[in-house]
């Protein structure tokens, strides 16, 4: 997968899908900042998923955190590599929270959920504001095609988080998921035509046809219908 999204030519500079000439190998870190950061966007298409699929459910908050501080503990644990501290400070602290809102005063879940996203909208801040230092708190010494493609995946990552504050902000659920995908259609089409690059083709054809989904739950189905979420 990082193969098909990273590419560089024989003096390893980044490289567009464009791009006619000789490929080169990719260095050993362009593959660990591709197979990172591919994790971390693996954990957030998890939290998607939970923030639909829990919906309406106190423990939804939970639910969308977990994912995202369990790909923070497998980078520490498993490849060494520590996040950014304050990063993972709010990622733990946002856990307690909503871990408490869902299931020990879950009649108050509106703690998880101020914790959720207050959290996202620091985390999107970060991300938009400085993405380089971003990459580099996690490797200090990266640079040319490893360090460019970090920062396109940091792109992914802003998309995401915004994503994640539409799900938990915007009523009803069609409406918000239309939205989701509105934004998320908007990053595709970034990465496709101004960055020259993008997911593998079964990826990039399942976003799609899920956005299609979401576009006819919405204008056929769910314009009117009333979100469970509190």
């Amino acid at each position: 997968m990082v193969n098909d999204m990273m590419k560089v030519d024989e003096a390893g500079n980044r490289v567009g899908n464009s791009y006619d000439g000789v490929h080169g190998e990719l260095s050993a870190l362009d593959i660990e900042v591709g197979t990172v950061y591919s994790q971390v966007i693996g954990a957030m298409a998890l939290v998607a998923a939970a923030l639909v699929y829990f919906e309406g459910s106190p423990t939804r908050w939970f639910w969308g955190q977990l994912p995202f501080c369990l790909v923070q503990l497998k980078h520490i644990l498993v490849d060494g590599l520590i996040p950014p501290p304050p990063v993972m400070v709010l990622a733990a602290g946002t856990l307690a929270v909503t871990a408490y809102g869902g299931f020990v005063d879950n009649g108050k879940e509106s703690y998880g959920k101020y914790a959720y996203v207050g959290q996202m909208v620091i985390n999107l801040i970060a991300f938009v504001a400085d993405p380089v230092t971003l990459v580099k708190d996690t490797w200090p010494d990266i640079s040319a095609a490893a360090l460019e493609s970090g920062v396109i995946f940091v792109g992914v990552f802003q998309c995401y988080v915004a994503i994640f504050l539409v799900l938990s902000l915007i009523e009803p659920a069609a409406k918000a998921q239309f939205v989701a995908m509105v934004i998320g259609m908007g990053q595709l089409s970034k990465d496709v035509f101004i960055n020259d690059t993008g997911p593998p083709m079964p990826i990039l054809v399942t976003f799609v046809g899920i956005f299609f989904t979401s576009a006819y739950g919405f204008f056929a189905e769910g314009a009117k219908g009333k979100s469970k979420s509190s």
